[in-house]
């Protein structure tokens, strides 16, 4: 059916009891549990496409009852589905919805803590984590201080050990080593396993030497220098390809803008708003899923000796695989100001 509040919605097959009493209609047990509730694809989706959610509800009453299953958006109930279940069964419910509008959105099933939704019309608008070091929680970069994530999702990165709050390309940055980095806990958002993913990074390479990762997915997604004189970006794993290239004159102490970008065909690689290299991919496809998270300034995957002694900022992540004029645009809007 569709909704005047700028969403379709369909209600799926599989869909199970609810704990609500839904006004108007017949009531039945109050013994059913909501668990376990997921998004079956990304929560980043553009205008007008499809995402579906489901839970498990499960009979944890003495006897066999019947409910509703709700499904909220935007707070608003726009689906439910009468079920019933014996004692100890249990069955997944899944609701998919269409949005008509751009911006955050909040889902859930049941009783269950909403969860936001991103819908967006520009792949600029496609970010699922921004951060820019100028909104901290705690101001000595001591263990568990926050940095705050400016994309929509609250995404926010928690300090491991101990690291430095520095001057930035703009406003404030921050200075990892080996005795502290940047960590950016897993979320539904940040689980980017399609074709395409765009990150980037400022850095202030400070005589880095041999491997040193500053920004990471495990050793899955990775922007890092190779050896002192060689940058090296790789999505869904250094097996598929590894594109390099080599560092311009002036990249010690200074600022250096540095994006890695996949298509599911091709990986791109830009250093201060140009492309420097492209690389075709020896296996097309989907990026795929790794169960480490982001880092900045760190590899999760490879914590001995693949930390970054340099300055870092403006730390991005995009779902789409970004354009060589919207990395231009983004250059140019973060680099430093005369």
């Amino acid at each position: 059916m569709k909704l005047s509040r700028g969403f379709w919605v369909m209600l799926m097959v599989g869909v199970v009891c609810a704990t609500c009493a839904i006004p108007g209609m017949p009531q039945g047990k109050t013994f059913f549990q909501f668990t376990d509730f997921h998004f079956l694809q990304i929560p980043v989706v553009k205008v007008g496409t499809e995402i579906q959610v489901s839970a498990m509800v499960k009979n944890v009453g003495p006897q066999e009852g019947e409910a509703y299953a709700t499904f909220y958006v935007d707070g608003f109930l726009v689906d439910t589905k009468e079920v019933a279940l014996k004692p100890g069964e249990k069955q997944e419910v899944i609701f998919s919805v269409k949005f008509t509008k751009v911006g955050m959105h909040k889902v859930s099933i049941g009783n269950l803590e909403p969860q936001l939704v991103k819908v967006y019309e520009s792949p600029l608008d496609s970010a699922v984590l921004i951060i820019d070091f100028d909104e901290v929680q705690g101001t000595v970069g001591k263990e568990g201080d926050l940095v705050m994530d400016k994309s929509g999702f609250g995404n926010n990165g928690i300090v491991r050990g101990e690291v430095t709050w520095v001057d930035g390309v703009i406003g404030k940055g921050v200075c990892t080593g080996k005795t502290g980095y940047i960590e950016i806990p897993e979320a539904p958002s940040l689980d980017i396993t399609g074709d395409t993913i765009t990150m980037m990074i400022w850095f202030w390479p400070d005589n880095e030497e041999d491997y040193s990762d500053f920004f990471t997915k495990g050793d899955w997604n990775v922007l890092k220098m190779q050896k002192p004189t060689l940058i090296n970006f790789f999505a869904g794993g250094w097996g598929r390809g590894e594109c390099m290239a080599s560092v311009p004159e002036n990249w010690n102490h200074n600022w250096h803008h540095v994006a890695g970008v996949c298509d599911g065909k091709t990986l791109k690689l830009y250093v201060d708003g140009e492309l420097v290299k492209t690389l075709d991919l020896e296996v097309q496809g989907p990026i795929g899923h790794v169960d480490f998270p982001w880092n900045i300034g760190r590899n999760a995957q490879c914590p001995v000796g693949r930390w970054t002694y340099g300055r870092l900022d403006e730390a991005r992540i995009y779902l789409e695989a970004l354009s060589a004029d919207e990395i231009k645009t983004i250059y140019e809007m973060t680099k430093p100001k005369p």
